[in-house]
């Protein structure tokens, strides 16, 4: 934190555990917390005090629906754009596909 800011300094990394995109995880947390975000320097600034067990549960809840098959439990999915805000989750692992609500 540097005054009344948090910085997620390892955006990177997560985004790329998550294969997204750090605008996409961006977002969400953005909705979140209901602040807005930025990206810097491959780090994420949130506009506002928040401590580092607020954004895990966050980071985790995106992976937990956004990331993780329902169905295998493994990481490798990806977003298909169904429309009107909504997303497939596509298993790449298991072929399992379920909807989502965009965040």
């Amino acid at each position: 934190m540097q005054g009344n800011k948090t910085f997620i300094r390892n955006m990177a990394q997560i985004a790329d555990k998550a294969r997204r995109a750090p605008s996409d995880i961006a977002r969400y947390l953005s909705k979140e917390f209901g602040v807005p975000v930025g990206i810097e320097d491959q780090r994420l600034v949130l506009n506002g005090k928040f401590s580092n067990d607020d954004i895990e549960k966050r980071v985790h809840r995106y992976f937990d629906v956004y990331v993780i098959c329902r169905e295998c439990g493994k990481p490798d999915t990806h977003l298909e754009n169904a429309g009107r805000g909504m997303f497939f989750l596509v298993c790449e692992a298991c072929g399992a596909r379920y909807g989502i609500k965009n965040y």
